[in-house]
């Protein structure tokens, strides 16, 4: 009866510890994701194109 039960609990712990793995896994590729988003907005407003010249002066201050 111990066997089972410390087979049961093991297995379960198992279980509960890939899934959350995989939850910590999901979350920090969402947060990583939003965060490059974030960045490629904010550069796509400061870099622009005028007379054939790319300006990059924003990022220079950057």
């Amino acid at each position: 009866m111990t066997l089972l039960f410390s087979s049961t609990t093991a297995a379960c712990l198992v279980v509960l510890a890939t899934v959350a793995i995989r939850i910590d896994a999901g979350s920090r590729r969402s947060g990583l994701d939003h965060e490059v988003g974030n960045r490629a907005v904010g550069l796509s407003r400061a870099v622009w194109l005028g007379a054939g010249t790319l300006h990059l002066e924003p990022l220079r201050e950057d």
